[in-house]
């Protein structure tokens, strides 16, 4: 009856504990992201996205050329979604290579209407100049990590 019993609480305990994990791991999925995700990241697999249309590309055919996990695509390109996910550096570059295989160029450019901002100056006199931007820095900044 004693090893019965022992093992009769362990199972149950086991059941309780994934239950447990399985609404934690819900709970987590509908919190906030504490880093959130930047307007840059966005706009540049938006780019990356247009370039896979023009190319005629699926979404599934851009995985299975990047060599990344089915379905990834649609995550990246919706990372705020519950089920969306961002693409770390070395995968973006595999899309960018399945994208762009004869090799790419990437510039940057101000918006038209962006104003600079001086943002600090040198000792030598010469000034620091950044685009404004719509990022907000401040809620990365303001503790809640």
């Amino acid at each position: 009856m004693g090893r019965m019993g022992r093992m009769g609480r362990g199972v149950g305990a086991n059941m309780r504990g994934n239950d447990m994990a399985s609404s934690q791991r819900m709970a987590s999925s509908q919190r906030p992201r504490l880093n959130p995700v930047t307007p840059a990241y966005i706009e540049l697999v938006q780019v990356l996205d247009q370039r896979r249309r023009g190319l005629g590309l699926s979404h599934e055919e851009l995985c299975t050329s990047a060599g990344i996990g089915q379905r990834q695509w649609a995550k990246y390109l919706n990372p705020d979604a519950s089920s969306g996910r961002v693409a770390c550096w070395a995968t973006l570059q595999r899309v960018f290579a399945a994208l762009y295989p004869q090799g790419y160029s990437l510039r940057i450019e101000p918006k038209a209407d962006a104003m600079p901002i001086v943002v600090g100056d040198h000792d030598d006199g010469s000034s620091v100049l950044a685009a404004a931007s719509t990022f907000d820095p401040a809620p990365m900044a303001s503790g809640n990590h």
